[in-house]
């Protein structure tokens, strides 16, 4: 009988030193992970980055249209009072009762991107539109090196940010 509380014992020790090994394991990858993300950067214009974020929904986002962010317009996009040097685009739709905007702010080397990002989504305003909006836990805000993505939309959301991730490889 003794034996077999020992032979337990150790399975349940075993179990136990495994899983937390596992789970240490999935940490340092998803860090590891994002600190590959944060430093890769990004090459081209902002247009040709948010072209790429449309690929394979280009129908389903007509007409779009682009807006260069500066300072006069930079908190209806994003809810920062000033650029701060950084270089920003908008995109929206021109006509439409869906709530859709995308967002890339690319930032000058040695700003907090961490803080900026959290700004960001806890300051736009995900009901700027006349009669719709999203959740604020709806909002995305992600970066890839110094390029940030805002992301404000309820159906295409994710495929957006799928393919700005994509971006990164």
């Amino acid at each position: 009988m003794k034996f077999k509380k020992i032979v337990v014992c150790m399975l349940i020790a075993a179990l136990s030193f495994g899983a937390v090994a596992c789970t240490k394991n999935d940490d340092k990858g998803s860090q590891g992970q994002q600190q590959e993300q944060e430093k890769k950067e990004l090459t081209g214009s902002l247009e040709e980055i948010m072209g790429s974020l449309y690929k394979g929904l280009e129908e389903e986002f007509k007409p779009l249209q682009n807006t260069v962010l500066t300072d006069e317009n930079s908190m209806y996009f994003t809810g920062l009072e000033k650029l701060n040097g950084a270089e920003g685009l908008a995109s929206e739709m021109m006509i439409s009762s869906v709530a859709h905007s995308v967002v890339l702010l690319r930032v000058k080397e040695g700003t907090d991107i961490e803080a900026l990002k959290t700004d960001i989504k806890e300051k736009v305003d995900p009901r700027k539109w006349i009669c719709v909006g999203v959740e604020r836990e709806e909002i995305v805000v992600d970066n890839i090196g110094n390029t940030i993505v805002l992301i404000m939309d309820r159906s295409s959301a994710d495929k957006i940010h799928e393919n700005f991730l994509a971006l990164a490889k």
